[in-house]
């Protein structure tokens, strides 16, 4: 299975140069490049979702916007139709109560989520649990909370003994705490392969980055590579984060 996780930045029309309806090329020739079988993506808004949708045609779009009436930013997880059906999927909020629609944090000023989708290889009939999340960044205890209850929610699959990966922004390197808890349990692909870790926000282009914030984990499958795509595509970067691209096994 070859997995992406992309941050594409949302459509913010403050972003000048940089604004997604002169990088959304870009960011197209970015996914369709790696034909990814699943690809995890944050800060996706309902004009980015559309344009995926007509524009990524062997993909099954699926995941719920983050607010309480299910607009506003989702963890779209898009899955190749041509190699995987998808079984069940749903979106819950990481701020205590996974079925609140819109919970969060008022020191966060947004609701954080997580999007699930249990996909199975039309092939080989192998079933594999797709996470894909977006965590805080401006409260350190919303930071905390996120990381529990994600680590709870996958936890809550555990007796199915379904493998999955974990794709996602998680706004915090991989030094910090939240991650203690999942390295103890979980493999993440360039620890696991023990190769150099790129910087993976960049804020369009600051040389070397700033940090590496998106990840992938799983449990049971094995990572055969892992790369950070840090392409500048017709004079675009396709977003300011670059995606993180693995093969597992």
């Amino acid at each position: 299975m070859k997995v992406m996780t992309f941050n594409l930045r949302y459509d913010n029309t403050t972003d000048g140069y940089n604004q997604w309806s002169l990088r959304k090329e870009a960011m197209l020739k970015m996914i369709q490049d790696h034909k990814a079988d699943v690809i995890g993506t944050q800060e996706c808004t309902q004009v980015i979702f559309d344009y995926l949708q007509a524009h990524c045609d062997d993909y099954i779009s699926v995941g719920d916007g983050r607010n309480a009436d299910l607009s506003g930013e989702r963890c779209a997880i898009l899955i190749k139709a041509s190699h995987y059906d998808l079984l069940e999927t749903e979106t819950v909020w990481l701020n205590g109560n996974f079925n609140l629609a819109g919970d969060m944090d008022k020191k966060e000023g947004f609701a954080r989520i997580c999007t699930m989708a249990l996909v199975q290889n039309k092939k080989t009939g192998q079933k594999i649990r797709i996470f894909n999340a977006h965590l805080a960044f401006q409260s350190k205890s919303t930071i905390r909370r996120n990381g529990r209850y994600l680590y709870l929610y996958i936890q809550q699959f555990k007796k199915t003994k379904i493998p999955f990966v974990l794709l996602g922004d998680f706004n915090s390197p991989i030094t910090h705490p939240i991650h203690t808890r999942l390295l103890r349990k979980f493999k993440e692909a360039y620890t696991e392969l023990k190769v150099d870790r790129p910087n993976t926000f960049h804020a369009f282009g600051i040389p070397n980055g700033i940090e590496a914030i998106d990840f992938i984990y799983t449990d049971k499958l094995s990572f055969k590579n892992v790369l950070t795509d840090i392409r500048l595509i017709e004079g675009h970067y396709p977003s300011d984060h670059y995606p993180v691209i693995a093969e597992l096994l």
